[in-house]
């Protein structure tokens, strides 16, 4: 089975895409694939369209262009929402490093260093530096992280048809629940922070 370039939907072997009607223009590996009931992992333009999902119209041209090494265009959901942008995306692994990193660091210089570098707020003037030289990095570096965990997933799609339609919609698309719960994560680390500044004075 392939799958629509445009909008992701599953094409059936056919010429057009029945959902947005968008022309599918047969390429020998996937005239090849069509024969069977694998999925075709030669196609990879139209299996990156399937998990992305969700506006992937924007990203595959940037997957492209990491391709051909012309470089990741700069994200502002990266910069500006990273934890939250980065589970909605389901890279659960970075989104907690977007929220833990800055906590940490904070704990750490607290407990490690004590009331002198406390004294003056110099403590929270570099996590502040800290977070933002972090978000400028997640600016430059999300559309990237993503584009590696889409082609993760397409390297380990199950070649059965069934199976790899579950395991796109488990893993492909966004989640609305963890862009919640990152939410909740995020508060409760900026509640860690002001108990800490109040603490601290």
């Amino acid at each position: 089975m392939n799958y629509c370039p445009k909008c992701g939907a599953p094409t059936h072997n056919m010429n057009f895409c029945t959902k947005c009607g968008f022309e599918l223009r047969k390429t020998p590996a996937r005239e090849e694939c069509d024969t069977g009931s694998q999925i075709c992992h030669d196609d990879t333009r139209s299996m990156r369209a399937a998990i992305v999902k969700e506006n992937h119209e924007y990203y595959l041209p940037i997957f492209e262009s990491i391709d051909r090494n012309e470089g990741s265009r700069w994200s502002w959901c990266g910069f500006l929402f990273a934890p939250l942008w980065l589970a909605y995306r389901k890279l659960y692994l970075w989104s907690a490093v977007a929220i833990a990193a800055p906590m940490l660091l904070l704990l750490f210089m607290e407990f490690s260093m004590g009331s002198s570098v406390s004294d003056g707020n110099g403590i929270f003037i570099f996590v502040r530096v800290f977070v933002f030289l972090t978000a400028v990095l997640f600016g430059k570096m999300s559309n990237m992280l993503y584009k590696k965990y889409v082609d993760k997933l397409i390297s380990a799609m199950p070649e059965d048809t069934g199976e790899a339609k579950l395991y796109i919609d488990r893993k492909g698309g966004t989640s609305g629940l963890s862009l919640v719960l990152a939410g909740a994560a995020c508060g409760a680390a900026i509640a860690l922070l002001v108990f800490v500044y109040t603490c601290v004075e």
